[in-house]
C-alpha cells in the first residue's frame, strides 16, 4: 500500500514538473531567436543564427548635421519581410530587444517594420544625397498597405484569428537616437492593433498609421501628396502607406513566472 501511494506521489510530482515546464520551442520566435536569454546571450543568438546587422538613418529627411549624427543606428534585422514584387525596395524588420525593469532577461522582442531608402539633408540651402555620400540608406519607419495585409494574412495563417483588436490608445514606437521612442495613438487615428494570445506568448501587430503618403510605381519610392483636386487620379492608382508598423512578440506573465524572470537582478 505504501508502494502504491509513494508510486502515486512520484508520479503527482512529476506531472506537475512536466506542465511547469517550459522548452525553447515553445519561446521561439521570428527568427528562430529564443525568448527568456540574458541579454548577452541573446544578443550572441544573432552570430549563431547569421542574423544580419547593418548600419542605418532613422528617418530621411534631416535639416542639420548634428541630427543625422544621432540618427545612425546599427541594428539586427529581418528581411523575411521582403514580400512584394519590387525587390529593389528592401523591407526590413529592425529588432530591439527588451527586458522588464531590475532584469537582465530578454521578454520582448519588438520588430519596426519600414523599408530601406536615401537619406537627404537640407542645410543652408543645398540639398544633399547623405546616402552617395556615405553609402549608408535610411530606414523609414512605413510599409505600403498591401504589405501590411500580406504579414496580417500570414499572422493569421500562423497563429489563427486574432483574440482581440484595439483601436484605441495604441502604443507605437518612433527610432531616436538608437532606442524606441513611445507613443499612443489618438481617437482620431484610423489603426488597429491585433493582439494572439498563445500558451507562451502574446503577439501584437500594429498596421501602422494611415498617411497621406503613397507608392510612386514611377519612382519605386514613398511620395507625399496633399489630397486636392489634382493629385485625385495620381491618388487614385497609388498604393497608400502606413507609419509606424511593428511586430512585438512577448513572453506571458504564466511564462515569465515559470521561468523566473520576473524575480530581480541583484
Amino acid at each position: 500500500m505504501k508502494l502504491k501511494l509513494i508510486a502515486s506521489i512520484l508520479t503527482i510530482n512529476l506531472l506537475s514538473f512536466a506542465c511547469n515546464r517550459v522548452s525553447e520551442k515553445d519561446i521561439t520566435i521570428i527568427d528562430n531567436l529564443v525568448l527568456g536569454k540574458k541579454n548577452l546571450d541573446f544578443i550572441e543568438q544573432y552570430d549563431s543564427l547569421k542574423i544580419p546587422h547593418k548600419t542605418f538613418f532613422a528617418g530621411h529627411v534631416f535639416t542639420s548635421i548634428d541630427e543625422l549624427g544621432t540618427s545612425k543606428i546599427i541594428r539586427a534585422y529581418s528581411d523575411k519581410f521582403n514580400l512584394l514584387p519590387q525587390r529593389n525596395i528592401k523591407q526590413y524588420g529592425i529588432y530591439f530587444q527588451r527586458s522588464n525593469e531590475g532584469s537582465d532577461y530578454i521578454v520582448e522582442l519588438d520588430v519596426m517594420l519600414g523599408f530601406e531608402g536615401n537619406a537627404t539633408l537640407f542645410e543652408e540651402g543645398r540639398m544633399i544625397d547623405v546616402t552617395k555620400e556615405t553609402g549608408i540608406n535610411s530606414f523609414i519607419q512605413a510599409n505600403r498597405k498591401d504589405l501590411i495585409d500580406k504579414i496580417e494574412s500570414l499572422l493569421i495563417k500562423k497563429y489563427g484569428k486574432p483574440d482581440e483588436v484595439l483601436v484605441e490608445n495604441i502604443p507605437f514606437y518612433s527610432i531616436k537616437n538608437n532606442l524606441l521612442s513611445p507613443h499612443n495613438t489618438e481617437y482620431s487615428y484610423k489603426t488597429e492593433l491585433l493582439v494572439w494570445n498563445t500558451d507562451y506568448l502574446v503577439i501584437s501587430f500594429f498596421k501602422g498609421l494611415e498617411t497621406n503618403s503613397y507608392f510612386s510605381e514611377e519612382g519605386n519610392s514613398m511620395i507625399m501628396f496633399d489630397k486636392s483636386q489634382r493629385n485625385e487620379e495620381l491618388i487614385s492608382n497609388g498604393i497608400q502607406f502606413n507609419e509606424y508598423p511593428y511586430i512585438s512578440y512577448r513572453l506571458n506573465d504564466k511564462t515569465i513566472k515559470k521561468l523566473k524572470l520576473d524575480e530581480i537582478d541583484l
